[in-house]
């Protein structure tokens, strides 16, 4: 049973059992946690779609985790600000008050209010009334247990976020960018390094250990060889992402409970463009392992561009690393790896070129000068720039807006096809659309079209297709 799961039952149950004796000796009672007393009920003077009762669930669960943690992890009490989110309604629940008072107080320990349109509501940090706030978007459908402890472990994530300051010092500086993952060499070499990872982390086996960490260090070392822009980006994006996940340590029994949720998500970026901001998430928090593993003093002076995997190379003083040619790249996946992300980089850049074609002197949805796309179970957004088209991906319920149309999307299995007449969008519902041709709507999202440059049209396929009148 993992941490979190012992937390709430803890937190749920009334009653807990006294062990049982051995033989004929008097049972000794076993110290147990006091069962909390029951909630009152949430007192509100508004509606909130946010269930109330599953968020002070929540916070203290987190309270919980942090209290036990003791700031040993860390070095730092991780007690943090806490948002819980809907994007659509803009409804917040928090762990705590504002400094300036701004929530209404729910009841158990929970605030609630409405934050405004300046601030991200998403799974991230924000800056609020003078505090940095972890915020985690909790969905307004009834939730299973299973999701309600992924929820939680985001919340965790975000937690750090929030205090992550105390522990990363100076300022992020210069531009890093992601660009050189557009090719297939580089994806490979990061999969690769991924697998040297877990097998170092999988083993028992001090020796074998050592060479994968050696020969992951390598692949990394070749790949910052050959894109002088990775070290910047890689660097910046594992203490970013990758301690905030070595910090979800505390909702699971194990490193390897961790590593098992996580290398099954990983796969799901194996055939996307979001591999390029994901893997971080990973390298950073295995090398923060392996780094724990270690005994190192690691934890103290990191900044924006600590190199982990440097700070581990030393911590194992591999002094000298030897050429890729001499490392077996087959035992970490090479032979399946190469063809499919070849495959997959020959498949993008046929669909980079159509979108430059489709979009080159077009107008569709306007948001400023970005214009709202759909992609693979996601919704993306193509910003231009000057080194070229960005992908900002935006994950779970979400909603968009201008002066002309607002989309709400409550679910994401979306699937995205360039036609010269407008962008045509496919999805896996069926979709309604009104008859004045205002709204469609499916049971994931509904699209409003608020101006007259647009119009909705049905097409073939279940899809539907939005194109200037």
């Amino acid at each position: 049973m993992n941490k979190l799961k012992a937390l709430l039952i803890c937190l749920l149950t009334t009653l807990i059992l006294a062990a049982c004796g051995q033989g004929g000796e008097e049972a000794i009672p076993e110290e147990t946690t006091p069962a909390p007393p029951p909630r009152q009920p949430f007192t509100l003077d508004f509606d909130t779609p946010i269930d109330l009762y599953t968020a002070a669930d929540m916070f203290d669960q987190a309270q919980a985790l942090w209290d036990a943690d003791g700031g040993e992890l860390w070095g730092i009490p991780l007690h943090a600000p806490l948002l819980l989110g809907d994007p659509i309604t803009r409804h917040v629940v928090a762990n705590m008050q504002t400094p300036s008072g701004i929530f209404s107080y729910a009841g158990n320990g929970v605030y609630a209010g409405i934050l405004g349109g300046n601030y991200l509501i998403s799974n991230t940090a924000i800056d609020f009334d003078g505090l940095t706030w972890g915020i985690t978007v909790l969905p307004q459908h009834t939730m299973s247990e299973d999701e309600k402890v992924d929820i939680f472990r985001v919340v965790i994530h975000e937690g750090f976020h929030a205090v992550q300051s105390q522990v990363v010092s100076g300022q992020l500086r210069g531009v890093t960018t992601s660009e050189y993952m557009r090719a297939a060499e580089p994806r490979i070499s990061v999969l690769l390094e991924i697998n040297a990872l877990l097998v170092a982390l999988r083993t028992d086996d001090a020796g074998l250990r050592h060479d994968a960490v050696r020969d992951a260090l390598v692949i990394r070392n070749q790949r910052r060889t050959d894109h002088p822009d990775a070290a910047a980006f890689e660097n910046m994006m594992e203490i970013a992402e990758g301690l905030a996940v070595f910090t979800e340590i505390l909702t699971f029994d194990d490193v390897y409970a961790l590593l098992d949720f996580y290398e099954e998500w990983m796969v799901q970026f194996t055939s996307g463009s979001g591999l390029e901001y994901f893997f971080p998430y990973f390298t950073g928090a295995m090398y923060s392992f392996l780094l724990q593993q270690s005994g190192a003093d690691w934890q103290q002076g990191i900044t924006h561009q600590t190199d982990l995997g440097g700070l581990l190379q030393g911590a194992l003083d591999i002094a000298d690393l030897p050429n890729i040619s001499d490392i077996d790249l087959l035992q970490y996946g090479y032979a399946e790896i190469a063809p499919s992300q070849q495959a997959w980089f020959v498949e993008f850049e046929i669909l980079q070129q159509e979108a430059r074609a489709f979009l080159a002197g077009r107008t569709l949805f306007i948001l400023g000068n970005v214009a709202l796309q759909f992609g693979d179970e996601v919704a993306s957004v193509l910003i231009p720039n000057p080194q070229g088209w960005r992908y900002l991906v935006f994950y779970g319920d979400m909603a968009i807006a201008s002066a002309n149309w607002r989309l709400e999307i409550t679910g994401s299995h979306m699937r995205r096809n360039f036609r010269p007449d407008g962008v045509h969008v496919t999805f896996y519902d069926n979709i309604i659309i009104e008859d004045n041709g205002s709204r469609a709507v499916t049971p994931m999202w509904t699209l409003h079209i608020i101006g007259d440059l647009y119009e909705i049209r049905p097409t073939e396929g279940g899809g539907v297709a939005v194109a200037r009148r």
